[in-house]
């Protein structure tokens, strides 16, 4: 679903290319992409990064962290361990 919001959300082309990286930080699975809104984006609810968020929270307690910064939007997911 994030590689999904990216690929919505983001301007890219051939030339300028959309960049998303997914790495492991200690406990975290991190999603970052390059941050190049689409002038003309569809209308959007909401609805995926949301649904991943409850999702963490009802399933296991925890919690995802989300951080649009200058040029990258960044998602943290906790790695749940069996």
């Amino acid at each position: 679903m994030l590689f999904e919001n990216a690929i919505k959300h983001t301007r890219f082309s051939a030339a300028d290319p959309l960049i998303i990286t997914l790495r492991r930080e200690n406990n975290w699975l991190v999603i970052r992409n390059s941050l190049k809104k689409k002038q003309h984006a569809e209308p959007s609810s909401g609805v995926g990064l949301e649904n991943i968020k409850k999702r963490y929270e009802l399933t296991n307690g925890n919690y995802i962290i989300i951080k649009e910064e200058n040029d990258t939007f960044t998602v943290k997911i906790p790695v749940l361990e069996p």
